[in-house]
């Protein structure tokens, strides 16, 4: 805190000196905490943030004076600290147990995750009490419960102290320091460029990195607010929350621009000769797919032949490069340093079109489709037919059974596994076979992509739900108990070697809440389960739209083996963005909206 206040008065060597001693420490306790499963309060993550903003200003007016590498170095670190977040850990997790060859480290290790899923539960457990009226409460529960909670913490410390002491190898994979920059470079192929950002409360920073070169760390002229009032801004028309085409909204292009030059122009140099960008967002940039962004200027032609298709010829990044994501840069080296997966796993498992309720049940052995896919309603103009969209906000009591089915999925979760050429009675669960038990008991770890076709659910979307879920058939349909869904502590129970898990449905990438992370639970969980990269949604998607870009996708993946994974996402994003439309001669309206090609994120190696 003494640091902060010089560094206000810009004393800036004295502070710098404070910082230096002092963010020692907090990296230690950064790192003790990571394997804690409730990490940083949300006052020290404040706190954590604030002191990291006020350092990386003494270290950009360093930088200014004297631009040298040890400096952005330094001040990288610090950057990819401030990210260290939920999806990171869940990464490390995951990249260590694969590389446990050792019997009793493995039995540690377990018994490590174990104990912290067991003070996850319990942590929940006692918050939700924690929120009941006083009448309601259970103080001797509650005191039980925190001691409880006390005594795994001391058994999880304690065995981590010993995987630290005998096997300090994986200690490193489960908590890893920050990745350096020089570390990062030797990480990332010849025509990569990793960029990266620090959004503060009052400046913000960003580090474009190639694997050989000229690196770049920049001083940017945007706060956390500004940020975040343009994310949603530009949001409005890929969110736009409408039922027909003729009312969704015109993109901002010249917002789009800007927050292009705010983010990204400032390191364009280093971007020169790449085709595929790396990006560790910071804050709401994480809520934006950022091939949206247009590099220059534009304005669409007012004459267009079909709506929407002067959208067409817009600047888009996406043209330029291929875009994955990671959570951080230490995220990255985490994954690039799995072993190789085993030979001879099969392509493909698919789950999708659940069964939600005795109506679309009956109306599915009738062999009809019963109900319109997401928000399709019989209103005036073209319907907008967005998958996963369940309107609960208006429902005192949603259970599963108001969900409207998806049988658009069913298109395509066959047309893609056409592509990989799969026997249909061990790879597809469609309708009754896409339930919890079929998913929980299936052999998961031996396919390359796991993908689920379905709603994605959010903590009080639905009646009781705590956690993120993605929903699947209901028990009652099967004349069966439960909820169906496959919510984030079943997730962490399976175990999966997967190179894609797709996660086909609504808001999937969505943060949970203000600022936070470009990842909801359930991308977390599947890290954790062990995803090598997921395929990911940031809006309601379009069902015809997204059926035409998954089977573009794994169609040219299946061709050209040598086509990355963001490669075959940008190829199969611009061929819908060109030249899709909808199937239906009478809907007069083009794909090149981002609302249509651009809900996709891909995010991992």
């Amino acid at each position: 805190m003494l640091a902060t206040v010089l560094a206000s008065q810009t004393k800036d060597d004295e502070a710098r000196q404070l910082f230096t001693a002092g963010m020692v420490e907090l990296i230690a306790l950064e790192r003790e905490v990571a394997t804690d499963s409730e990490g940083l309060s949300s006052k020290e993550k404040k706190y954590l943030a604030a002191y990291i903003e006020s350092y990386l200003g003494v270290l950009a007016r360093a930088y200014e004076k004297s631009p040298t590498l040890a400096i952005a170095s330094e001040a990288f670190v610090l950057g990819d600290l401030a990210r260290s977040s939920g999806v990171q850990k869940a990464l490390n997790a995951s990249t260590a147990r694969a590389n446990i060859t050792n019997p009793r480290l493995a039995e540690l290790a377990r018994q490590e995750q174990d104990l912290n899923q067991q003070i996850t539960f319990l942590t929940r457990f006692a918050k939700e009490l924690a929120m009941q009226p006083a009448n309601q409460q259970l103080p001797e529960v509650q005191k039980k419960i925190r001691a409880d909670i006390d005594q795994l913490r001391q058994e999880a410390k304690a065995t981590i102290r010993s995987i630290e002491i005998d096997f300090p190898e994986y200690a490193e994979l489960i908590s890893p320091k920050p990745a350096s920059l020089e570390r990062v470079q030797k990480n990332l192929k010849a025509n990569e460029v990793m960029i990266t950002w620090f959004i503060g409360q009052t400046s913000s920073y960003v580090w474009a990195i190639g694997s050989t070169g000229n690196s770049q760390f920049k001083t940017l002229k945007l706060t956390q607010a500004d940020l975040r009032k343009d994310v949603h801004t530009l949001r409005k028309a890929l969110d736009p929350q409408v039922t027909t085409v003729e009312e969704i909204p015109a993109f901002n292009f010249a917002l789009s621009h800007q927050i292009y030059k705010s983010l990204i122009d400032p390191v364009q140099s280093v971007l020169e000769g790449k085709n595929t960008l790396v990006l560790v967002p910071h804050d709401e940039i994480g809520q934006l797919p950022l091939g949206v962004l247009t590099t220059s200027n534009f304005t669409p032609n007012p004459k267009a032949d079909l709506r929407f298709s002067n959208y067409r010829d817009a600047p888009w990044l996406i043209k330029k490069y291929a875009l994955v994501t990671v959570p951080s840069a230490t995220a990255l080296t985490s994954l690039r340093s799995l072993p190789k997966p085993k030979e001879g796993r099969l392509d493909y498992i698919a789950f999708g079109d659940p069964l939600f309720n005795a109506e679309q049940a009956k109306a599915n052995d009738k062999g009809v489709a019963n109900l319109p896919a997401g928000n399709q309603l019989a209103s005036r103009g073209v319907p907008l037919k967005l998958r996963s969209s369940p309107n609960t906000a208006q429902v005192s009591s949603a259970e599963v059974s108001i969900l409207p089915r998806l049988p658009d999925t069913n298109d395509e979760i066959q047309e893609i596994a056409k592509v990989f050429n799969v026997d249909p009675k061990r790879d597809i669960y469609l309708q009754k076979r896409a339930n919890l038990d079929e998913v929980l008991k299936a052999n998961l770890s031996n396919r390359k992509v796991v993908m689920f076709s379905t709603h994605g659910l959010v903590p009080g979307e639905l009646n009781g739900l705590t956690q993120p879920a993605l929903a699947l058939t209901n028990p009652e349909v099967l004349g069966q108990k439960g909820d169906g869904l496959l919510k984030v502590d079943q997730i962490l129970t399976l175990k999966l070697n997967a190179d894609w898990v797709v996660l086909s449905a609504c808001n999937t990438a969505a943060g949970d809440g203000e600022g936070a992370e470009a990842l909801s639970g359930l991308g977390r969980a599947f890290f954790y389960a062990g995803a090598r990269s997921l395929l990911v949604s940031s809006w309601p998607v379009d069902s015809q739209a997204s059926r035409k870009l998954m089977t573009d996708l794994f169609n040219r993946q299946n061709q050209d083996k040598a086509m990355s994974k963001p490669q075959a996402l940008q190829q199969a994003s611009l061929q819908l963005l060109s030249q899709g439309q909808p199937d239906a001669k009478d809907e007069n309206y083009s794909y090149a909206h981002p609302l249509f090609w651009a809900p996709f994120m891909m995010v991992g190696d």
